[in-house]
This record gives C-alpha cells, sequence and structure tokens, in this order.
C-alpha cells in the first residue's frame, strides 16, 4: 500500500483596468492499495491482481474576497487475471484479461463507468542472446484530474477559466514488435509499434513507429546511437466526424516522429575503494487537481 498527502498554495495578481486578486489552496490525498495472489500450475503461471487508485481533492479559491471551493474524488479499481503459458524455454504466450472500474465526483456530477481492456505479449528465445517480442493491448485514458475542478476562475476581464462536465474518455488500440540482441561488445535493438485513440467522433491515428539503437561497450567507454522513422515522412492523422460534419486534418513534426537521430558517449570509470551503487525509487511527482 502506497499513499501521499500533498499541500498547494497557489497566488495569482492581475493587474489592467480590473485588478484581479486571487489565491488558491488545496489538500491532496492519494492512496493506492494493492494486492497480488500468484498460482503456478504446470506450464501456467496464474496471477491474479489488484490495484485501487483513490484521488481526493479539496480545493478553496478566493477571488477579490470572494470564495469558492470543490471537492473532487477520483477513483479506479484495476483487476487483472493473467496466465504466463511456457511452451517451452524458448516460447512463452501472456495473457492479461484486465477489467477497469472507474468513479469520478465532483460534488455537481458524478459517474461510473467499466472497461475491458485486454493484453497479450509473445516472447520468442532465439540464438546468440537474441529474443523477438510481439504484443498488443487496449486501454483507455481518462481526462486530466484537474478538468473537472468547478471553481469558476477570472483569466482576465473577458476570459474565465472552469470545468467541462463533457468530457471524453479515450480508447486506445496498440500494437507492437521488438527484437534485441546482446553481445560482449554492445546490443542491438529494433522497435516498431502503431496506435490508434478514439473518443467521441474523433479518431487519432499515430504515425508508425520504426526505431532502431544500438551500443558498444569498450573498457568503460560507452557509445550509443539511436534513430526514429529514418529517412521517412510520416504524419498523424486526426478524423473528426459528427452528424454530417466530417473534418480530416494532418499534422507533421519531422526531427521528432520521424528523422530522428541521436549520438550519445560516455565514459565510467571507477577511482578508490570500490562500492556498490543501489538508485533508490522515490515519487517527486507533484500531486494537484488546480485547473
Amino acid at each position: 500500500m502506497r499513499g501521499s498527502y500533498t499541500r498547494n498554495h497557489n497566488h495569482r495578481d492581475y493587474m489592467t483596468v480590473k485588478s484581479i486578486l486571487s489565491e488558491t489552496k488545496e489538500d491532496y490525498y492519494a492512496l493506492f492499495p494493492s494486492l497480488s495472489i500468484n498460482m503456478p500450475w504446470k506450464k501456467h503461471a496464474f496471477a491474479l491482481k489488484s490495484v485501487y487508485y483513490y484521488d481526493n481533492s479539496e480545493i478553496t479559491y478566493l477571488e477579490n474576497a470572494n470564495s469558492d471551493g470543490s471537492t473532487l474524488k477520483f477513483g479506479q479499481l484495476i483487476i487483472d487475471l493473467v496466465d504466463n503459458i511456457r511452451f517451452s524455454k524458448k516460447f512463452q504466450l501472456s495473457i492479461d484479461l484486465q477489467q477497469r472500474f472507474v468513479n469520478v465526483d465532483n460534488s455537481i456530477m458524478s459517474y461510473n463507468k467499466s472497461y475491458f481492456t485486454p493484453k497479450a505479449y509473445i516472447t520468442i528465445e532465439m540464438p546468440k542472446s537474441s529474443q523477438l517480442s510481439l504484443g498488443a493491448f487496449m486501454g483507455v485514458f481518462n481526462p486530466d484530474f484537474n478538468l473537472y475542478d468547478t471553481t469558476v476562475k477570472s483569466i482576465d476581464p473577458y476570459q474565465t477559466l472552469t470545468d467541462n462536465p463533457d468530457l471524453p474518455i479515450r480508447d486506445v488500440w496498440s500494437a507492437y514488435y521488438s527484437f534485441y540482441m546482446q553481445r560482449n561488445w554492445g546490443y542491438l535493438q529494433l522497435y516498431g509499434s502503431e496506435s490508434k485513440y478514439i473518443s467521441l467522433g474523433k479518431t487519432v491515428t499515430m504515425p508508425a513507429l520504426l526505431r532502431f539503437s544500438a551500443g558498444y561497450n569498450y573498457k568503460g567507454l560507452n557509445l550509443n546511437f539511436s534513430t526514429r522513422n529514418p529517412f521517412m515522412r510520416c504524419h498523424t492523422k486526426r478524423v473528426y466526424s459528427v452528424d454530417d460534419f466530417n473534418q480530416t486534418s494532418r499534422s507533421y513534426t519531422p526531427y521528432e516522429s520521424y528523422e530522428f537521430f541521436n549520438i550519445s558517449v560516455s565514459y565510467r570509470f571507477n577511482y578508490g575503494k570500490k562500492h556498490k551503487f543501489n538508485d533508490v525509487d522515490v515519487d517527486t511527482q507533484k500531486k494537484s487537481a488546480i485547473l
């Protein structure tokens, strides 16, 4: 079980024909209990996993001596029934039947939804320390928690900021393949994927991803090279269709989603008494539902 508490305190001063002095205070609580049960049987390794994400935000907003506030609650229960099937030492199939239950409450509206988001993965061990992996999964993206904040905030004399009661939840479809080869001198890796997002008449098709990376090691010297969709022109396609209205657009981001190349060089050495270093996992993410 993990949990956290965050205290946020924001100030904003806007000076023009009309002055806006605002202050936002927030108490944010988060709790993440989890449970995992493993049940090996012959060639199967069954697992039952459950995790519950609970977030609670108490917001007080003051603007020119006027007070407003909101209470936001978000809960998501994820249950996984996993079966890892090892057909042989070199071939393994993993099936994850996942069910999600979501509850959102901002004191004005509340809803409960559930989603079935299965996953499947295949791993093949190949000769000479090589591995081929294939996978496909479904998923959902919930809107950012702060978009449920019901407080009405003035940006300037002509604009206000508040929540959106009609927030869509995006469905995600994705598939990938990966090949990895390890050698004494370094490694080679090839990775590819394709994803699609669907929500309220809007479909976003991400460009197919082809990524290649390689590394070379020699006496503490590390050379690494990686590229993303080299020598090709890719686009993100957005299709919006509601009633008789249809709109299609394409966007290009060169040197980010395609024609991206990266080279890094590093050298590592030890001096004096040898030590063993361990990384410490620390949650440094700022938690807030302030809009």
